[in-house]
């Protein structure tokens, strides 16, 4: 069984733009709260996104350690502060 943030990860190419590492759903995630990972995420990576359609395309280049982990815990961190979010 997969775990959400295997789920939310995908590996796709938009013509022959970036390669988007983690696509979010614009209806799922807060935009402010994407930023902010990525703000927070910095020091392990480089992280770019941008939106498209309905959709958020992010890209993690340079990591500090293993990739697929870094985007497993910035799923988790990212998840972690929508759900924060809300309650407050």
């Amino acid at each position: 069984m997969m775990t959400q943030a295997q789920m939310m990860q995908v590996s796709l190419r938009i013509g022959t733009e970036m390669k988007n590492d983690l696509v979010l759903n614009v209806f799922l995630y807060d935009e402010k709260c994407i930023k902010r990972a990525i703000v927070d995420y910095r020091s392990l990576a480089l992280i770019r996104y941008k939106k498209k359609d309905d959709y958020f395309l992010i890209s993690f280049h340079a990591c500090r350690y293993n990739k697929d982990a870094t985007i497993n815990e910035f799923c988790n961190y990212l998840i972690d502060m929508q759900n924060a979010t809300e309650i407050v």
